[in-house]
């Protein structure tokens, strides 16, 4: 609709230069009704596109589009006028008009431009072209000014001139403007028409009349305008002036508008003439143009684009100078475009610097960023285009480089060149091709570096795995599964040497304390981390002897508990040598007997329980379950007897067999006895009171024989640690904590069996 109407505006300004005839110099001319209502003057008012004739300045006010058709007393059109706003801060308007007022009839096209400084001040100019009635031409220009008090919400007023803080301040908005126009300043064939035209509107209380007061001076005369407009009711004004206080110059008239469409009357009493202009404003209401510069505005912030959100919202900001939101957006924005400036000046430097030493790949490259984050940086593209030559050379040199690197079989080197050069061209056939072929070489050499890396990793050879990992990463570095390798790895050496530091600086403590047994123990494991650590190899080799003398003491008390069948407690001295000394053979050979002893041992008394069982003798059977569940308290066998047992003696024995286990404090037992009376009798207060008493005894036993354990790990007694944990599971079999330590102790009690 707006291409069709300004379309139209321009054939009717046309058909009225063709047709038209005037009778007035240009300085006198009047454009509109209403200005001749006020008094002959509209210097200090913007309202319709006669505003390019009156103040140029004002036309960036008007931010809404219009046309204007302005009609004489006799009919005949004397002006068609068009505006149009381009947000934020310009406004355009077109004029063709004709004389009827002087000897000297003439037409005259014009056209303004206005500009918005800020939200209370602009400047503008006109340009006029015009054709006597003789067929000569003359032209001529002007310049105006125009300010109105509007707050400036966006600096909260913080002005340091007083009157200037006065003008821009909230009470003040729209109540006063002021005008300053050097009015048809000759160009060509024109003399002494020039003028100079200064006024001031005021309307400081909302309920007084409007008032207008202009002094227009040129070198033939000087003239004073006085005009006041009256609101009557809403959308109906009247409006009347007075020019130089002449009773023959008074002129009154009434404006109406309905929607859109804008209707202005004035009449002149002394001379009986009248005037009426029609003007059309066929642009969106402010608040939808406002919302759509918004939304494009987020848009374009969204996608990072900065600068052009930027001037959407002030855009926005030309129909919506209130809200306050919108204020808070530029202001954010505008800090952010000044960084973005300092940055983009700063890489204009570095590319420059980069464009002298040859490194025209990094300028070129700097130069496209600048124009990524602003398309029309003029030094960016001055710079690129100067670049050009030079960039050409530049790719020819590199693909020669790039080809003679990898005849030298070079193929990381000459990748580099190639990638310079698609850094500028992505199209460069050549370079593609030589990429294409050395990341076919890249990825063979890449999976066998990565897979032996992984290989490495899968066998705690973490340092070999390191180096061929590296060497993959080299050939792809962004390889996402080979830097999470590295990654892993790099933590593992990290925390290998951290545990190196402390074993060490734990080893030492020991010796000064003389527990050399746990000093060696402590020197083995660095070793077990770091097998060509030298302090620990010779500390290992000192204590050899010392080491030699405390396990033959300790195998003899072993092979005496062999000796006298205490399998278990045999068991678990052998594993304590097995420990200290993981090469003993001996112990090995008699762990090996221990074991085989001590499931003859649980075999016989299951025997037994069963013989017990079948003669019904209830508390043998149940001594020699007990009896297993002390070597073994996993057997399934013994648990199973021991509660068909239990089916079969009486309540009291098993009161009297708990009573007696806890009076003993054999807890354990106690709680089995106590399960079997209440399994039996689930309403036995006495057995639920003791068995809850034996529960927290055992929890109170099972903790600490727990931390017992994870100190001697701790201190890297593993046997000791698992002596201990197996107590635990006597009474808990369960126990998932200790099932998990004892887990670990045995492998790292395998894996110190490995170091020689």
């Amino acid at each position: 609709m707006h291409k069709k109407l300004f379309i139209l505006s321009l054939i009717l300004s046309c058909f009225v230069f063709s047709y038209s005839s005037a009778q007035t110099v240009f300085s006198d001319y009047l454009p509109n009704a209403r200005s001749v209502g006020l008094g002959w003057s509209a210097v200090a008012l913007a309202s319709d596109p006669s505003a390019g004739y009156w103040n140029p300045a004002s036309l960036a006010f008007l931010i809404h589009d219009r046309i204007m058709v302005n009609v004489n007393d006799v009919s005949q059109f004397d002006l068609i006028g068009f505006s149009k706003f381009f947000p934020p801060k310009i406004g355009l308007g077109i004029n063709v008009l004709r004389s009827r007022w002087s000897e000297s009839k003439f037409d005259l096209s014009s056209i303004a431009v206005g500009y918005r400084i800020n939200s209370a001040f602009s400047i503008g100019s006109n340009v006029n072209l015009g054709r006597r009635e003789n067929g000569t031409f003359f032209s001529s220009f002007g310049l105006g000014i125009f300010m109105r008090s509007f707050p400036d919400y966006r600096n909260e007023l913080n002005f340091s001139n007083s009157v200037w803080k006065w003008f821009r301040s909230n009470s003040m908005k729209d109540k006063l403007s002021i005008g300053l126009t050097f009015h048809n300043l000759p160009i060509q064939n024109l003399k002494n028409t020039q003028q100079l035209r200064a006024a001031v509107a005021l309307k400081f209380i909302d309920y007084v009349p409007l008032l207008h007061l202009g002094y227009h001076l040129s070198p033939k005369n000087s003239s004073l305008h006085l005009g006041s407009q009256i609101d009557i009711i809403k959308n109906i004004s009247i409006y009347l002036g007075i020019k130089d206080f002449d009773a023959n110059k008074f002129a009154f008239g009434s404006l109406t508008n309905f929607g859109p469409f804008y209707f202005e009357l004035s009449c002149v009493p002394e001379t009986k003439q009248y005037y009426f202009s029609f003007s059309l404003s066929f642009s969106e209401k402010k608040k939808y143009l406002a919302q759509k510069y918004k939304n494009s505005g987020a848009l374009y912030v969204k996608k990072n684009n900065i600068r052009s959100g930027l001037y959407e919202y002030e855009k926005a900001f030309a129909y919506d100078q209130e809200d306050r939101k919108l204020n808070f957006l530029i202001s954010v924005l505008e800090k952010k475009v000044e960084n973005q400036q300092k940055k983009i000046d700063s890489l204009l430097t570095e590319a420059i610097k980069f464009e002298k030493q040859k490194s025209y790949a990094n300028a070129f490259q700097i130069y496209k960023y600048i124009l990524e984050v602003d398309l029309h940086n003029a030094a960016a593209r001055k710079h690129l285009k100067s670049l050009s030559p030079k960039l050409n050379k530049y790719i020819v040199e590199q693909y020669d480089l790039g080809k003679a690197l990898y005849r030298n079989k070079n193929t990381r080197e000459s990748k580099e060149a190639f990638k310079r050069i698609l850094t500028i061209t992505k199209t460069h056939t050549g370079a593609k091709k030589y990429i294409a072929r050395i990341d076919s070489i890249s990825a063979h050499n890449f999976d066998q570096f990565y897979l032996r890396g992984i290989g490495y990793y899968k066998q705690r050879n973490y340092i070999r795995a390191h180096q061929e990992i590296t060497k993959a990463l080299q050939l792809n570095p962004t390889h996402k599964k080979a830097l999470e390798y590295k990654k892993l790895i790099n933590n593992v050496l990290e925390n290998k040497q951290k545990r190196i530091k402390r074993l060490l600086a734990e080893a030492e403590r020991y010796e000064r304390n003389k527990f050399y047994i746990k000093a060696n123990n402590r020197y083995r494991q660095v070793l077990n981390l770091d097998k060509r650590n030298r302090k620990a190899i010779e500390k290992v080799k000192y204590y050899k002897k010392h080491i030699v003398s405390v396990v033959g003491s300790k195998f003899q008390k072993a092979k005496q508990l062999y000796n006298t069948k205490d399998f278990l407690a045999a068991t678990g001295t052998f594993r304590e040598i097995l420990s200290i000394d993981p090469t003993h053979g001996a112990s090995k050979t008699y762990l090996k007997r221990s074991q085989q002893g001590l499931n003859a041992s649980i075999e016989e008394h299951y025997n037994l329980a069963q013989n017990y069982f079948a003669q019904e003798k209830w508390n043998e059977a149940s001594e020699e379950c007990a009896a297993i569940l002390s070597l073994n308290n996993k057997h399934n066998g013994a648990k199973r007897l021991q509660g068909e047992i239990a089916q079969h003696i009486s309540l009291k024995q098993l009161n009297e067999k708990a009573e007696q286990y806890y009076l003993v404090k054999d807890y354990r037992r106690a709680y089995e006895k106590y399960s079997q009376i209440l399994l039996r009798n689930p309403e036995n207060n006495v057995a639920k009171e003791y068995q809850q008493i034996c529960e927290k005894e055992i929890r109170t036993k099972i903790e600490e024989l727990f931390n017992r354990g994870m100190v001697s790990y701790s201190e890297g007694d593993y046997q000791e640690a698992i002596k201990e944990w197996n107590k635990v599971l006597q009474l808990d079999a369960n126990h998932k904590s200790t099932l998990e330590y004892i887990q670990k102790a045995t492998e790292r009690i395998e894996v110190l069996s490995d170091i020689k």
